[in-house]
Order: C-alpha cells, then structure tokens, then sequence
C-alpha cells in the first residue's frame, strides 16, 4: 500500500486548497491586528449593510449586481467574485459563480440573510483577539497554522510535500513558545499573500483522479 502511495501521490491532489488556507486565516483572526484582510472585511460588511432588508429572502445570485457595484466603488483583494466547480457527487461537477470573503465560500444559492449573518459573525471576531490574549496564546495551534501554510506553498511549488518537513525547526520553536507573536503573525501574513497568489497561478489538476481513487479503495476492501 505504501509503495502504491508514494508512486501515486499526485493523483490525491487538487487545486482546492482554500479549506487550508482558511485554518490559517482562523488564527489569524484570533490574534493578529486589523490588517488589510480584516479591514477589507469591515469595509465590505459596512457597504453590504446597505442593501434592502427586505431583499434579505433572496438567493445571493439576485443581489450579485448590487455586489458587483460594491467592488466597483472600492477595489477588493481579498472580497471577489470567482468560478469554481464543486462536486455533487457521482463524478458531477457544476460550475458556479461564489462570493469569496476571506478564503470562505459562499453559493449563489443561499439566502441574502444567510451571507450578511455569516460575514457579520466573520467581522465580529475581530474581537476575539482580545479574549485569546487573556486566555494566553495557543502556540501549538499557530505552529499548525504556521505548518499548514509552509505545506501548501510547497505543494503548489512542487507538487509535493517533504516528510520531515522542510521548516520544522521553526515550527517547533513556534510550538515551544520561542518566537514573538507579533513575528509569527507577520510570517502567516506573508506567507498567506504569498500563497493566495499562487493558488490563482497554480498548474495543480482541478480536481483529483477520483477514478483511480475509488479502484484503489474497491482494491483494498475486497
């Protein structure tokens, strides 16, 4: 089975790392300062106030225009529109137009109402930093972070990922308490700018060989 694996690796991957991503946005917002993420979102949450409540039954896609106006009184980076594919199942994909707000997500299809709660609990988190700092700072969940990220630019770089892992002694030290938060905070952000480009940029397959995959898993329960 691993001899399998290490010949087949790429076939597992994809070009959808945005949940990874995501996790390191999560710590981020725990105990970074507002930066231009966060500002974008708090300006993003202010304009999108703005439309009728009463629109609030609606399917997102029926109010896209009046976003589409928001992204053109302000440029966003990291508030857009984008086309992804997503699986439902059985090798089906449909393609779809998401409003993305920080890494996360968001269908066309669910509610207005939906969208602005979500975005507002995204925004209220702001506050959390506060909170963790009064609890201590979780090194070994910012060491993750600071793991997660370093993988995926890795895996965008070379297909592949490095067992040991190439800046362990780092994330040990980032683990162990040993780095400044305010040091830490700067690499994820770094890292994180550095990484959404790439993704944009990335030659990974748009989804994994899910053909192979499922062979492999009738192969090793029969």
């Amino acid at each position: 089975f691993t001899s399998i694996m290490k010949d087949n690796y790429d076939k597992f991957y994809n070009r959808h790392l945005h949940s990874f991503v995501g996790y390191c946005i999560g710590q981020s917002k725990l105990y970074n300062v507002r930066g231009e993420r966060f500002s974008e979102l708090h300006e993003f949450v202010e304009y999108f106030a703005h439309i009728d409540k009463e629109k609030y039954h609606l399917k997102l896609e029926e109010v896209f225009e009046e976003i589409e106006n928001i992204f053109e009184s302000k440029t966003f980076k990291y508030v857009k529109f984008i086309l992804a594919s997503v699986s439902r199942g059985n090798h089906a994909y449909k393609e779809g137009i998401y409003v993305e707000v920080l890494g996360k997500r968001f269908s066309g299809s669910v509610s207005v109402e939906y969208f602005a709660e979500k975005i507002l609990a995204m925004e209220a988190q702001f506050g959390n930093r506060a909170r963790a700092s009064s609890k201590g700072i979780d090194w070994k969940a910012l060491s993750h972070a600071v793991r997660v990220i370093d993988e995926v630019e890795e895996l965008l770089d070379e297909g592949f990922i490095s067992f040991p892992l190439l800046n362990r002694e780092y994330i040990k030290s980032v683990k162990e308490g040993k780095e400044k938060i305010e040091d830490v905070m700067n690499y994820i952000d770094m890292k994180l700018d550095i990484v959404q480009q790439k993704l944009e940029e990335s030659n990974l397959p748009e989804r994994s060989d899910e053909k192979f995959i499922q062979e492999l898993i009738l192969e090793l329960v029969s």
